[in-house]
């Protein structure tokens, strides 16, 4: 078995749950809160950025040139496919950052 989230960090590649495993590895190191989401068909992230929660995929935004699934609402990122979670697990995701939020 490999390590938590090798594949995505050492190998560049995985499937979602190597991504997000990844994610939430790298985001904990760097001393922020982050949660590894997982259903039975997909797995994603939510991160907490200045005392807000938000969900981020970022496998969904691989070799994107702009990423659109990252820092979104319960409300945005339960209208995808795979991404229907428990919210009693989870963190409520009241809003999405925008763009410029995102790049500051």
């Amino acid at each position: 078995a490999r390590a938590y989230g090798y594949d995505g960090i050492v190998n560049g590649r995985g499937v979602c749950g190597d991504y997000a495993d990844a994610f939430c590895l790298l985001a904990n190191h760097a001393g922020i809160e982050a949660y590894t989401c997982a259903t039975p068909g997909h797995a994603w992230n939510i991160v907490k950025i200045d005392d807000k929660y938000y969900h981020c995929d970022a496998l969904w935004d691989e070799g994107m040139e702009q990423w659109i699934h990252f820092n979104k609402s319960t409300e945005y990122i339960i209208q995808l496919d795979y991404h229907n979670h428990n919210l009693m697990i989870y963190p409520e995701c009241n809003e999405s950052m925008s763009i410029l939020e995102y790049y500051k």
